[in-house]
């Protein structure tokens, strides 16, 4: 074998990964530490519906670092990246630890984001760790412990905005009414905007999806945030023109027609909030889509380079 065959070996030896066996340990440590916990959110999503999104967050969250891994956003960790990634998995394990002995359920899964941190420092570097800073707080939005203590001081806010704004079109739309609060009283029915209906569980759901795609997409930091923002004006549009229709069919049809289009306008108003959220995104230039074709059209351009000048 000639020394630059034997150097080539040597590089190539170098650049392969060692055994993942801290990955591999953090998993076992997760299922072990937080099954009791992972299993009651997902009872939690399954029962509510304003959680079902959580589904779709936490493939979110893997299909992100899957493209973070296809696409190089991550460095060889050095020895010091190493011992601060294997502290933060050290520090959420223990705090995940003492919040379920202490039967608190959602404070324990708070600690899953620092330790999945630590998790992608220890693993992919400093660059990787931020890379998955923005997707494993969304993680965040899934807990139901959390969610519930951010919209206890925002949903009678919503309560007031959402009647008021439905009031509001329906007086534009000749309906006659008294509001009173959250109460819109008609001549043959009484429609109370509710916690349900305040929009904010909505908003939390759009919010997800929305991070998800901001996250996903290639554009400038400046659109990302943008395109979040103006997931809280969508929401409380959507749902202000849903609760509207509701007053239109109690005003029709009395209170039975606006039982029924209230349970019937729940998942129609969430997919048209999350649509309006998808066309924002490609107004604004940031597509999902648009890593990909990137990435394949330069990784394309790369392979054609070389062909072309061995054939010369």
């Amino acid at each position: 074998m000639s020394e630059e065959t034997q150097s080539a070996t040597i590089e190539a030896s170098d650049e392969r990964r060692p055994w993942p066996w801290v990955p591999i340990l953090v998993g076992v440590l997760i299922v072990a530490l937080y099954a009791d916990t992972l299993w009651w959110m997902v009872q939690v999503w399954w029962k509510t519906e304003d959680l079902s999104y959580s589904f779709l967050v936490v493939p979110g969250i893997a299909y992100l670092a899957y493209l973070g891994y296809r696409d190089g956003l991550w460095e060889r960790p050095t020895p010091a990246m190493r011992r601060a990634g294997l502290a933060l998995v050290v520090l959420g394990a223990l705090a995940g630890l003492v919040f379920t002995w202490g039967g608190k359920g959602g404070a324990a899964a708070g600690t899953l984001p620092l330790l999945l941190a630590g998790l992608a420092l220890y693993t992919w570097g400093w660059r990787g760790a931020r890379t998955m800073a923005a997707p494993l707080l969304l993680l965040l939005l899934t807990n139901p412990s959390l969610t519930d203590l951010l919209l206890l001081s925002v949903t009678w806010r919503g309560q007031l905005m959402s009647s008021a704004g439905a009031a509001m079109v329906a007086r534009m739309l000749g309906v006659p009414l008294v509001r009173v609060g959250v109460n819109i009283e008609l001549p043959n029915a009484l429609i109370t905007v509710a916690k349900e209906c305040s929009g904010t569980r909505t908003f939390l759901g759009v919010l997800a999806l929305v991070a998800l795609l901001a996250c996903a997409a290639r554009c400038a930091t400046w659109r990302k945030l943008a395109l979040v923002a103006v997931s809280v004006p969508i929401a409380l549009v959507v749902n202000t023109l849903r609760i509207s229709a509701i007053v239109l069919a109690g005003h029709l049809g009395g209170q039975m027609a606006a039982a029924a289009w209230h349970r019937g306008l729940m998942i129609p108003a969430a997919i048209v909030a999350a649509g309006l959220a998808l066309y924002v995104g490609k107004w604004l230039g940031c597509e999902p889509w648009e890593r990909g074709s990137t990435t394949s059209s330069s990784d394309s351009s790369s392979d054609s380079s070389p062909s072309s000048t061995s054939e010369e």
